[in-house]
């Protein structure tokens, strides 16, 4: 009897494993021309979109329409991804610290006035799918110490997610042992 319920038990969780996760690989396919989508909106200059300035005026009118109508596709994009389950994160837009589960560090500088392991710049967003990371962000990472220290904290983040990982897996193991 503990077998059957075990096994309904495990057919519910592949089921909605399933279908949480149905949309992954055209998720990803999706990614780069939401990427492209978001480099066209960033490169056009604040300064050309403002159309009551008289300098901009006419000649730009075009542009700012043009900007306005993809913002709202990208607006529009994201949210039915969001019903979906798909989400973009950038830790710079949030002010966020550096998570080694969800963000790449790409190169480390200082910055003065900063916190170690804050990120000040975001190279490429990343996507979770229902809280799965399908993409990592790339980042820029805040680090004012010296080698050994950057060392440190990043073998100290690691060893959290290996003790967070065993946890979770010994957990696992003892509730599969019942």
């Amino acid at each position: 009897m503990a077998d059957f319920r075990n096994l309904q038990d495990r057919t519910a969780r592949d089921i909605t494993a399933a279908r949480n996760f149905a949309i992954q690989r055209f998720a990803m396919d999706l990614i780069e021309s939401i990427d492209n989508l978001d480099r066209a909106l960033t490169a056009v200059p604040s300064e050309a979109l403002n159309p009551d300035d008289p300098e901009v005026g006419e000649a730009n009118k075009d542009l700012v329409n043009l900007y306005t109508g993809l913002k709202m596709t990208e607006e529009i994009l994201m949210g039915t991804l969001k019903k979906h389950g798909l989400e973009k994160f950038d830790p710079s837009e949030t002010g966020g610290k550096f998570d080694p589960r969800i963000h790449d560090a790409t190169f480390q500088t200082k910055v003065e006035g900063k916190e170690d392991g804050d990120v000040f710049h975001t190279q490429s967003k990343g996507y979770m799918l229902n809280g799965r990371v399908l993409r990592v962000s790339l980042c820029n990472l805040i680090l004012t110490g010296n080698a050994n220290d950057i060392l440190r904290l990043q073998k100290l983040a690691w060893s959290k997610i290996h003790e967070e990982t065993l946890h979770d897996t010994h957990l696992l193991l003892r509730y599969n042992q019942r």
